[in-house]
Order: structure tokens, then sequence, then C-alpha cells
């Protein structure tokens, strides 16, 4: 699984393509406002591309259906984006595995969103609206994990959160994309 892996999707702003090589954990660093958030969900497909062409794994993605995108391994983890607060933080991870092949993983892919963040497997029957913004947000990057993705993408992962929940979810996000191969 990658974190972030080279696609062409022209970022709104500026025109530029993010460099990388793939099975390279990769940030895309700028400044506010410059079209990272437009970026990823341009490759996603919840936006359109204004020109050119989204390549993944030398295929055309661009007008794919955002579920199509998951079913080939693309996940997006949306800026801000809550876990079902009703729901209990396994439930919530269960739901992640909705892919058939995910779901015939289940156990395997608990055990790896759980020895990557272990807080989750301690608040398992939690529900997921009491858990703190930084456990939210690291359920959040779980339940995506939890499609078994080939490349994953994190925007504004550590919005809100304190610095040593920061370095926890990066610390854990780029240990999941050299352990997952």
């Amino acid at each position: 699984m990658r974190i972030l892996s080279p696609v062409t999707a022209p970022c709104r702003s500026c025109g530029s393509e993010p460099p990388g090589h793939a099975g390279v954990y990769h940030r895309t660093a700028r400044a506010k406002w410059a079209g990272k958030t437009s970026l990823l969900r341009t490759v996603f497909g919840l936006s359109p591309p204004w020109k050119g062409r989204i390549l993944y794994e030398g295929r055309d993605v661009t007008d794919l259906p955002t579920h199509r995108k998951v079913e080939l391994g693309l996940v997006l983890v949306p800026e801000r984006e809550a876990p079902v607060s009703g729901m209990s933080v396994e439930e919530n991870l269960q739901m992640g595995a909705y892919l058939r092949k995910a779901l015939q993983h289940l156990e395997e892919s608990l055990a790896l969103v759980y020895s990557l963040f272990p807080i989750l497997k301690n608040r398992a029957r939690q529900k997921a609206g009491s858990l703190s913004g930084g456990e939210q947000q690291m359920l959040t990057i779980a339940r995506a994990l939890m499609t078994r993705p080939k490349l994953i993408m994190l925007d504004e992962p550590s919005q809100g959160l304190a610095p040593k929940i920061v370095g926890e979810v990066s610390r854990q996000s780029t240990g999941s994309s050299k352990s997952s191969g």
C-alpha cells in the first residue's frame, strides 16, 4: 500500500503534478489555499479536472466514479472527515471493509489497524462520537485502511490535532506504507 504514489492530475491553481516514485511516502506541502485539497478531490473523482487526464497504474481513471476507484485501490481521507458517532469504533472499522476483497481479510485488516493504532483496540466497543479529536482522526484513517487500499490519500491528516497525536498519525501512516508493501 502506498500513502501517495505518482498520478497525473493537474492542480487547478498552479497546473503542477505531484512528484514521487511508486512505493514511497510523499507529502505535498504547499501554502494554504495552494490547491492540495483540489488536487486530491480531482484525483479521487469528487471534482472534475479542468483539463488533462488522471492516470493510475498506467490506466486512465479520469471518468471512473469514486466507488470504482475504491475498487481499484484508491482511497481518500478528506479533511475533517468524521466517523459515524453513534456506532462503536469496531463497527466503524467493519464499515470500512465493505468491498468483497476487504471482507475476505476482515480479521487481518483489524489486526493491522489495531497494531498501527493500539488505542483503537482499547476503545473497540466505545461509541466513536465519544473519542477525542485525535482518536477520531486515527479511526477515520484506520477505516480507510480497512478497504485494503493500494494508495491512500490523506488530506490534512493533522488538522486540529495535538502535536503528540500529529506525530503518532504521521509515524503510523508512514509505517503502514512500508509494512503493507
